[in-house]
């Protein structure tokens, strides 16, 4: 996952301000898995917890360690809807 093109570029940008309270390395990992999702590459994420919600197809609830990240997959773009630490 580190061929990244320009989309992606402009994408961790914007992922960058959403994620800014994180510590690097869940920084880089969340990105990671945004990216992912926005390929559609579910399989190749390792340990991460990446579950749909019910009743939609569209967003997902990823968890890794004390991070939660609710976001939504629309058009090949992903928005970040909910970021949370847990205890």
């Amino acid at each position: 996952m580190n061929d990244l093109n320009q989309a992606d570029i402009g994408e961790l940008d914007r992922i960058n301000v959403s994620l800014g309270g994180l510590k690097p390395e869940q920084r880089l990992l969340i990105k990671n898995v945004l990216i992912g999702l926005r390929r559609g590459e579910l399989s190749k994420l390792g340990d991460v917890e990446v579950k749909k919600l019910k009743d939609r197809d569209d967003i997902y609830r990823i968890r890794q360690g004390a991070v939660r990240v609710t976001c939504q997959v629309k058009n090949g773009q992903v928005h970040i809807l909910a970021l949370e630490r847990l205890k």
